[in-house]
């Protein structure tokens, strides 16, 4: 396995979002945050991030958001390398929702270069739902 901080090195930068899917038993599952949302993503080299997602536009706008962060790890159960494998965030420090305090959220990731662009891709597969975004790195 590739040692977390070369993974980290990797990762390490400013995402913006450009499309969030789910599917439900492969049957599309509309974003609660609308079409389209707006987020950003953040990870440092030493293993920290942070997360917001909102609603830009309709009558929730500004009501509906979410953030999150704190340190996360690379998954070490799991085959991991600079471009693909799991990733969990967490303990969380900070969340716009209380009860997610102190726990952890695990997602899969892909990075991807294409022409002089780099791509994030987490996504999560569990038990028939399928969650996939994608993310441009900014930096």
């Amino acid at each position: 396995m590739t040692p977390p901080q070369a993974i980290f090195a990797a990762l390490a930068g400013t995402y913006l979002l450009l499309n969030n899917t789910g599917t439900v038993n492969g049957v599309p599952y509309p974003s609660s945050f609308g079409d389209p949302a707006v987020g950003i993503i953040a990870y440092s080299a030493a293993g920290i991030f942070g997360t917001t997602k909102a609603m830009p536009t309709g009558p929730l706008r500004a009501k509906h958001a979410f953030s999150y962060a704190g340190p996360c790890r690379i998954n070490d159960k799991f085959p991991a390398n600079e471009t693909q494998g799991r990733i969990l965030h967490g303990p969380l420090t900070a969340s716009s929702v209380l009860a997610y305090i102190g726990t952890g959220l695990g997602r899969r990731y892909t990075i991807l270069k294409r022409d002089d662009a780099t791509y994030l891709k987490p996504w999560m597969d569990d038990e028939g739902i399928m969650g996939e975004v994608w993310l441009k790195k900014l930096d």
